[in-house]
């Protein structure tokens, strides 16, 4: 029944007139700058707009990100960090979209207390790049929105490991002792000094 009304609607010549000047008139229209929703190709103009919508504008991410790259991916990425705020994955995704890469986020007992709700978040060297004068601020800030509401962030932790190696040779002398290269006896530190 449908496919008659339309189809006697387009045999009617004044309709027929008027689709014909409507696909002329519309058909090159490109219609990318209106699909806003794709954020990979929407200009780089409309990403605060796009923030602000799906509520990642401000501390919550936004001023943080250092490339558009970093603003699109946050963007792409809210719905499911809101769906999973106040999770450790929560946490660890938001980080990871601002550039921040966390090793791990763990439970600690600040001043030797038990406290269950506590946690800091260790981030790698790599981020030490990233640090700016405020940024550590805004990143506490950052965490806290995205902690849930019982957990208390007490630090964020850098840590970086180094290693050394010692080499001995014949001569050694630490600290005005004496060290002599003899592998049949057993090395011992006694009062700072290797015997």
């Amino acid at each position: 029944m449908g496919r008659k009304l339309m189809a006697s609607a387009v045999a009617d010549s004044r309709l027929g007139i008027f689709d014909e000047i409507i696909s002329n008139q519309f058909d090159n229209i490109d219609l990318a700058p209106m699909m806003v929703y794709l954020v990979d190709v929407v200009q780089s103009s409309a990403l605060p707009w796009l923030a602000k919508q799906f509520d990642v504008d401000g501390f919550r991410g936004f001023d943080q990100c250092t490339t558009v790259e970093q603003q699109r991916e946050l963007i792409k990425n809210a719905i499911r960090l809101h769906r999973n705020i106040g999770t450790i994955w929560g946490i660890k995704k938001a980080c990871s979209l601002i550039g921040f890469t966390p090793k791990s986020t763990q439970e600690i007992y600040p001043g030797g207390e038990n406290v269950w709700c506590a946690f800091r978040v260790e981030l790698t060297p790599n981020d030490l790049g990233v640090i700016g004068a405020n940024s550590l601020t805004m990143l506490k800030s950052f965490i806290s929105y995205y902690k849930n509401a019982r957990s208390i962030l007490t630090e964020v932790y850098f840590g970086i490991e180094l290693e050394d190696s010692l080499s001995l040779t014949d001569d050694l002398v630490l600290s005005g002792g004496d060290f002599n290269n003899d592998f049949n006896n057993d090395f011992s530190i006694e009062n700072d000094t290797l015997t």
